[in-house]
């Protein structure tokens, strides 16, 4: 049933507007706990994307805020989504 909401949530036509106020906020913490956990999965680097040893001198071992910061990246674009009062499509 989560999987369901979280796609209406994404769809722009819909987003929140077809809940009522008190499931609003369950809704919005699905979509964007799912964002979340895409946006951790896609942008932690695997073991075979590993750089050039010779790189590990500019490197200073910033994997982990690295992944904070794609996280509050992918939390910030998706409140804007929800918070952006277009439903249409432009093209």
């Amino acid at each position: 049933m989560k999987v369901f909401v979280v796609a209406a949530v994404a769809h722009l036509y819909f987003k929140v507007r077809w809940l009522s106020t008190s499931l609003r906020k369950v809704a919005e913490d699905l979509f964007l706990a799912e964002v979340t956990r895409l946006g951790v999965s896609c942008c932690r680097p695997q073991a075979s994307d590993k750089a050039d040893t010779s790189d590990d001198f500019y490197s200073f071992s910033m994997h982990d805020s690295d992944s904070e910061v794609a996280d509050s990246g992918c939390k910030v674009e998706a409140l804007q989504f929800l918070n952006d009062p277009s439903h249409e499509l432009e093209q």
